[in-house]
C-alpha cells in the first residue's frame, strides 16, 4: 500500500485502520485476543485458581465477559488452554 498525503481517502483511512487498532488493543489489554470478543466486551484473565476440595493452585487464562473477583465461585467450560468463565447462580 502506497500512501500519498494529498489522497484525502488514503490518509483517513489509515487513520481510521490505526485509531481502531489502538481501541482494540485499549480494550483488551494485550494484543492477542480476537477483535470480535473485544467488540463484544469479553477480556482475557491470567488467574490462579483452584477446585472445591483441593488444596492445589493451578495457573491458567480465563475469557469472561464480567470482571473476576478473588474468593467468588465460577462456572467453567475449558476449550483448549482458555476457560470461558461465568458466575455461578
Amino acid at each position: 500500500m502506497n500512501l500519498d498525503y494529498q489522497e484525502a481517502g488514503k490518509f483517513v483511512g489509515l487513520i481510521v485502520f490505526l485509531l481502531w487498532m489502538f481501541w482494540i488493543t485499549h480494550r483488551s489489554g494485550q494484543l492477542l485476543l480476537n477483535p470480535i470478543f473485544i467488540a463484544f466486551g469479553w477480556r482475557l484473565h491470567e488467574i490462579s485458581y483452584s477446585f472445591p476440595g483441593s488444596d492445589k493452585l493451578h495457573q491458567g487464562r480465563a475469557l469472561s465477559k464480567e470482571p473476576l473477583s478473588p474468593g467468588t465461585q465460577y462456572v467453567h467450560v475449558l476449550i483448549q488452554d482458555v476457560m470461558i468463565v461465568k458466575a455461578a447462580d
